[in-house]
């Protein structure tokens, strides 16, 4: 049936029709919060022929909004005084029901039939709305799930499992209905709920406008924080921007310096000037692959006194090539098929900062990567005070350095992002990470001992 809302005045006498199948809940609305009494009357024969006319026949993809638009333009009507929280609610009624409906018949057209059904929302659906959508979708009514907005996406499995979705996979697939194990889970959510602390990091990179490029590293960061219950602030800073005059105060304020990967000369400059600004300020480091690289092409000119050094793949003709194509690679101009891919072991010197974090001697890292390490420069650097830390077992690439007596400067040749998982962060970003929170605290004692130290003696 549809019905017809009608005020009794004829200065009211402007009406909404619609139909009972999906609105039932602005129908209650009506009767519970409208001032004036209502007259409900119904006439399906001549009402289906409106609603058909001013609905059914819109193009799939504006029933969307006409449903939307249609529920707001009623509550202006009927009530103007009504708040926009109510506008949310009432249009998500109409929006849910609507892409449900019509999401499902797409998927069926092509041949598929849903098992559930996650509807997104800003708000919990109710169970009578579950109940319309599991009968006009054919699902059952459990198998209605609220997708709810939720301030972090680790909080998701957690509701998930609220609404009972993994029950429903397993019965679906026929496993055992074992019971739930997220305690884990649950702890790492509260943690990120209630950091104990903020720490800012600095993130150099050459397309920081295009976040995307850099998740896994990002997702890495925050892994690092997770662990020491920490909430990570990452400032992005252009490498190109660091290039120009007075570039370095992108950086001021930093408690950590992270270079990311890159291909190419644009902006390695600017990688270089982080670099020295971490290594002269005492700024934790963290140099991955790109930055590994232009990090020792810095020191190369800045302490161990190779004031021309490059990478070739900048500067082909550089007078000292510290970084240069993979030797495997040399005289081979292609760029298809021509990296180091893939997974390969690493040693790590004892006692190195980089063994103290993986608690082990023999690590195993995904690589990709053109350009190496010159290890015919190596005696140069580590003489100045560069070390190496970590070079694959057969001895034949560099993988980590180090400069001892910083605070934390690591770089690394290889891609340890794709080993980082939430509840197990990879160790170079929790180290890092726990790097800059102590040079927060290190620099918070020292700002507050400056203002003891100026404080005025009381007089006697």
């Amino acid at each position: 049936p549809i019905r017809e809302i009608t005020g009794k005045t004829p200065k009211d006498r402007q009406s909404l029709l619609f139909s009972a199948t999906f609105t039932d809940a602005i129908r209650d609305i009506a009767r519970n919060t409208l001032r004036d009494p209502l007259e409900v009357t119904v006439d399906a024969p001549q009402e289906q022929a409106v609603i058909e006319q001013r609905f059914v026949r819109v193009e799939p993809e504006r029933k969307q909004a006409a449903f939307s638009g249609f529920a707001k333009h009623w509550l202006d009507l009927k009530r103007p005084d009504w708040k926009p929280s109510y506008y949310r609610s009432t249009e998500q009624i109409v929006r849910v029901h609507m892409v449900g409906y019509f999401g499902d018949r797409d998927l069926r057209s092509i041949g598929i039939t849903p098992d559930m059904l996650l509807c997104r929302s800003e708000q919990p659906l109710a169970q009578d709305i579950k109940r319309k959508i599991a009968l006009f979708c054919d699902v059952d009514e459990e198998a209605v799930i609220t997708a709810q907005d939720v301030k972090s996406v680790y909080e998701v499995p957690l509701h998930y499992q609220q609404e009972g979705l993994d029950t429903i996979v397993l019965k679906r697939l026929s496993l055992p209905l074992t019971e739930a194990r997220m305690d884990a889970w649950k702890s790492l959510v509260e943690r990120i709920r209630n950091p104990k602390d903020t720490v800012t990091v600095h993130f150099v990179g050459k397309y920081v406008e295009h976040k995307d490029a850099y998740k896994s590293i990002i997702e890495g960061l925050y892994h690092g924080g997770f662990k020491h219950q920490l909430k990570v602030d990452l400032r992005f800073v252009e490498a190109e921007a660091l290039e120009e005059e007075g570039g370095e105060r992108l950086l001021h304020g930093s408690m950590g310096i992270v270079v990311g990967p890159g291909f190419g000369g644009r902006g390695s400059r600017g990688m270089m000037k982080a670099a020295e600004y971490s290594r002269t300020t005492g700024t934790p480091y963290f140099g991955i692959c790109y930055g590994f690289q232009w990090a020792v092409v810095e020191f190369a000119r800045a302490v161990a006194g190779l004031v021309d050094a490059d990478s070739t793949e900048v500067t082909e003709d550089a007078p000292h090539k510290v970084i240069y194509k993979l030797r495997d690679l040399l005289g081979v101009d292609e760029l298809g098929g021509t990296m180091r891919l893939g997974s390969y072991e690493c040693q790590l010197t004892p006692g190195s900062l980089a063994a103290r974090l993986y608690g082990t001697s023999v690590i195993t890292e995904r690589h990709r990567h053109r350009y190496e390490f010159n290890c015919l420069y190596e005696q140069a650097l580590t003489d100045k005070g560069l070390r190496v830390v970590g070079r694959s077992t057969d001895g034949k690439f560099v993988e980590i350095v180090e400069i001892p007596g910083h605070p934390c400067f690591i770089a690394v040749q290889f891609h340890p992002e794709f080993k980082s998982r939430p509840l197990t962060p990879h160790p170079l970003f929790a180290g890092f990470i726990e790097a800059a929170h102590r040079r927060k605290i290190t620099e918070r004692d020292k700002e507050a001992e400056g203002h003891r130290g100026t404080e005025v003696p009381a007089s006697r």
